[in-house]
């Protein structure tokens, strides 16, 4: 049986990473869960400190340089410790045993080149999520699209999962990064995740950067997990500070992907402020709907 490494980012959320910990440390293939705190601002640090596993190790960012950065502090330290398999999960995130070891088996097993595997997304009362599994590198179009409401239903209708046969292994060009399961050595090798954002659009940066140097991705239905979205991103950030963010990481994408020239930049930003503002209306609306509820 593969043995699997754990990397789970903390930023002010510990006791979800904790739950996440404690539930797969458990695991008969998990060797080592590795918490990287990323500078918290709350008690997170201090509970960590406090907490007590034998399969789990702490480790403290220096500084906090975004997703990307941090789970690289975790990646890292497997690494040198001669990890096999390693997976990336976000503290909102809970997964069954049965799903870490069918992915393993997958890269273990593949012909085809695989150096990371992920599975059918779950949203909190265990329908299939709105957010999708898996998707191809997005276009200028796309993202252009993906700025406004009817654009986004324009997208999701495309992006729906597609039907597969029982057992069927996709490749496919980029996964949610919320978990996935990869080959420590494979990853390395691919050089973990570019640092260029802070948050958001790892997923696309880390599938371009495999499809540049040929290695492949796979998605696999028939496995799951559960994901409690943004628990901590729009807690921490507010919902239009998170969308900004967002857009920046997107730019940046078609930038270094689609070397979008400076006409196209423009015209990207000037929509960005478009629906930004949309967000902000939407804010509003929801504080004005729960004071006149709480009334």
């Amino acid at each position: 049986m593969p043995k699997i490494d754990f990397v789970i980012l903390n930023y002010n959320d510990c006791d979800n990473s904790l739950q996440l910990a404690g539930k797969v440390a458990g695991y008969e293939c998990t060797q080592t869960v590795v918490i990287v705190d990323n500078c918290s601002t709350d008690d997170s640090i201090a509970k960590l400190r406090a907490y007590k596993n034998d399969k789990v190790v702490l480790l403290e960012s220096r500084d906090n340089r975004g997703y990307a950065a941090g789970n690289n502090v975790g990646l890292w330290y497997l690494y040198d410790k001669g990890s096999e398999y390693v997976a990336i999960a976000n503290p909102d995130v809970r997964v069954a045993e049965s799903t870490v070891k069918g992915l393993c088996e997958v890269l273990e097993q593949s012909s085809g080149g695989f150096f990371m595997a992920s599975c059918t997304q779950l949203d909190a009362a265990g329908d299939i999520s709105k957010l999708r599994s898996y998707w191809s590198l997005p276009s200028y179009a796309y993202e252009l699209r993906n700025l406004f409401f009817l654009g986004r239903k324009h997208n999701y209708a495309h992006d729906k999962l597609a039907n597969v046969t029982p057992g069927e292994v996709m490749s496919v060009e980029a996964v949610q990064g919320a978990f996935f399961v990869a080959d420590t050595k494979m990853f390395h090798d691919l050089g973990f995740f570019d640092e260029v954002t802070f948050l958001y659009c790892e997923e696309d940066f880390l599938g371009l950067k495999a499809k540049n140097n040929g290695y492949r991705i796979a998605f696999v239905p028939e496995y799951t997990y559960h994901h409690f979205h943004a628990t901590s991103t729009y807690k921490t950030f507010g919902l239009v500070r998170s969308k900004r963010q967002l857009y920046r990481s997107k730019l940046l994408f078609q930038e270094t992907a689609n070397h979008i020239g400076p006409v196209k930049r423009a015209v990207y930003r000037a929509f960005e402020i478009v629906s930004l503002a949309e967000y902000a209306l939407y804010s509003c609306m929801v504080k004005i709907r729960a004071q006149v509820a709480g009334v």
